[in-house]
């Protein structure tokens, strides 16, 4: 019932846009002459608003053939959230498995019917998936350090490599060019222990050096069956103006988030992990159109889950991971009067050793490399553009893989924009399933080669309607010899499974400071083994108030229904959980501030977890202070 209903109020608020057709037939394109309209028009056909993520250089978004959804700052702060995961659960077509969803328990981020391994996470250039395991959790990564996000729906291949179900790119915030520094302190406190405090400045040292720079921490004594949360968080980034109109960029960031797991009553388990960053760029912009990237970037990661029986919390197994990838990456966008053309290449090497402290016991290191060339190109002809995209690349587990794109967009008015996209992709398999240690990771396969799929989608975004933008997208993601483990090691079936679905989007312009968003997303699966067919289906609805001066709030309910297809069942996924979030301009300077805010998170107490071992936490309540300067 909960999920009719859900689907429901989404219809209401799409309909509660429309005009009657002959009002639309006498009435220009982008009627309404309010700012808020303006700018909510020049979201979605503005050249300004570019993407980075879908060729791996900046275009128009309605040069975009690709289903992509950006989250900018000045949403994120609004948001008050403590995790990437809290803000990607808002993403229409993203499904999120929360590990017992309170502060940043870890988490998991599939995309429509695909599985967490699927999705790859990118965190200024670096490549964030685990090394062993492909498993792309962000516990580690600091909101505050997030400019905007990024998030590819499908196969993602031709640009990306092994990105069979799309890709969350993280851009973090760039270096001041001011000799006054800016940036902003947060601090909050909440129920059972939970606390936060972080910092950032960003400023210039003369003419020629900017940086940017973070510190932060947050703690939860635990929501649900002591369930504590520790996370202490640094990063930086100081960027050099060379000559020849050239830059140098260097990052470095370490975080090491630590969590109890379960709670259970006759065990449980602790997860730590200790995730260092560094990134070196060269990039230059020249008059004649052509841009460069040169860069490399390393991820040292090392995780361990001790497991404990309880109550005396004696560990009798305590895996330790300790895995670093090691890219480099190039890239040349030329761009013309009527085209960009971007050519790159990226080269990855990659190590993980496990070992277990209570036997104790240390396995082997396992080496990984893989490497890929790419291109592509966006003509413009008119009010269409053409998007073709080409990537090879070389594995050293599994064939290699050529992975083709093709996408097309039509802006039929200057308000509406049509896009189509077919696109090849696949899954490299993870060192871990074919060369792990048998003793800690079972049995492995050295002949598993990768999974593949197709995806093809349409979609349709407009502002022709009198209150709303309207974007609809509908997708099919045929995967073929995918893998299965109901023998023993994971082997290719040679079967293939198909998922198919649609997502509605909407928000509507303000009305008195007040705005409706909203989105659905409805997969089907088919599969080929014992599981029958099945659906999947979220979506959120979220009402908003900004009066550009005082006070901006939101409510915002979530809800999934996982069914069998990312779900077990013994899980709660049919309620939706509701999160309120005020913020209150106490002073609002142009360089000074004072921001008092609340949030209550799950405000009606609702039950949303895939799996009855992590349950959501209920109701809790938190208050804080923001300083901006």
């Amino acid at each position: 019932m909960v999920r009719v209903r859900g689907f429901h109020l989404l219809l209401a608020a799409t309909l509660c846009c429309l005009r009657p057709a002959a009002a639309l037939a006498a009435t220009p394109a982008n009627p309404a002459a309010t700012d808020e309209a303006q700018a909510l028009f020049d979201l979605y056909f503005s050249d300004d608003t570019t993407v980075e993520s879908a060729t791996r250089s900046p275009k128009p978004l309605n040069r975009v053939a690709e289903n992509v959804t950006v989250i900018d700052r000045d949403e994120i702060e609004a948001m008050n959230a403590h995790s990437v995961a809290d803000i990607l659960s808002q993403v229409a077509g993203v499904f999120v498995s929360f590990n017992g969803r309170e502060m940043d328990n870890g988490s998991s981020i599939v995309i429509h019917g695909s599985d967490y391994e699927h999705v790859l996470v990118y965190v200024d250039g670096v490549r964030w998936n685990d090394a062993a395991n492909d498993f792309n959790d962000t516990a580690a990564i600091p909101v505050r350090i997030i400019d905007r996000i990024e998030v590819i729906k499908g196969a993602a291949s031709s640009t990306w490599g092994a990105a069979f179900g799309g890709v969350v790119n993280i851009i973090t915030k760039r270096p001041g060019t001011s000799a006054r520094p800016v940036g902003s302190v947060h601090t909050s406190l909440g129920e059972d222990g939970t606390r936060s405090a972080d910092g950032e400045a960003a400023g210039a040292l003369g003419s020629k050096v900017g940086y940017y720079l973070y510190a932060g921490s947050q703690h939860s004594d635990g929501l649900v069956n002591e369930r504590f949360n520790d996370r202490d968080s640094l990063y930086g980034k100081v960027r050099f103006d060379l000559p020849g109109a050239t830059t140098l960029t260097i990052t470095h960031g370490r975080s090491t988030p630590r969590y109890r797991g379960l709670g259970e009553p006759t065990w449980d388990w602790v997860q730590s992990q200790d995730a260092t960053i560094n990134t070196f760029s060269w990039d230059g912009n020249f008059s004649s159109g052509a841009a460069f990237h040169l860069g490399y970037q390393d991820l040292d990661n090392s995780t361990s889950a001790t497991f404990h029986s309880r109550p005396d919390d004696a560990p009798f197994w305590d895996m330790r991971t300790d895995t670093v990838d090691h890219g480099l990456d190039g890239r040349l966008s030329l761009a013309f009067d009527n085209q960009t053309v971007v050519l790159g290449g990226e080269h990855h090497r990659q190590s993980f050793r496990d070992s277990e402290t209570t036997l104790p016991y240390d396995a082997a290191t396992v080496y990984d490399a893989f490497w890929g060339v790419y291109a592509n190109d966006t003509l413009r002809l008119g009010r269409w553009a053409v998007i073709p995209g080409l990537r090879y690349d070389h594995l050293s587990r599994g064939d290699n893989q050529l992975s083709p794109s093709l996408g097309v967009t039509w802006n039929w008015r200057p308000d509406t924009m049509f896009r189509a996209l077919v696109s090849r992709g696949y899954r490299k398999p993870p060192a871990s399933l074919t060369a792990g240690d048998p003793l800690l990771r079972g049995a492995q396969n050295p002949d598993l080669e990768p999974e593949n799929v197709t995806t093809y989608q349409l979609g349709m975004e407009t502002t022709a309607l009198r209150y709303c933008h309207l974007k609809i997208t509908t997708f099919m993601d045929k995967a073929g010899d995918v893998w299965t483990d109901a023998t023993g090691p994971w082997t290719n079936s040679g079967n293939s499974e198909r998922y198919a679905g649609f997502e509605i989007e909407t928000e509507t312009i303000p009305f008195h400071s007040l705005r409706l968003r909203a989105n659905y997303t409805y997969v089907h699966g088919d599969y080929y083994d014992v599981r029958p067919s099945d659906s999947q289906e979220g979506g959120t609805l979220a009402l908003i108030y900004d009066d550009l001066s005082t006070l901006d709030a939101r409510l915002a309910g979530s809800w999934v229904w996982w069914n069998q297809m990312n779900g077990y069942p013994s899980g709660l996924y049919n309620a939706m959980t509701w999160e309120a979030s005020v913020n209150y301009h106490l002073i609002r300077r142009p360089a000074f501030g004072i921001d008092l805010f609340a949030a209550a998170h799950n405000l009606f107490d609702g039950s949303q977890y895939w799996v009855a071992l992590y349950p959501n936490a209920g109701r809790w309540l938190e208050a804080g202070v923001k300083l901006r300067f």
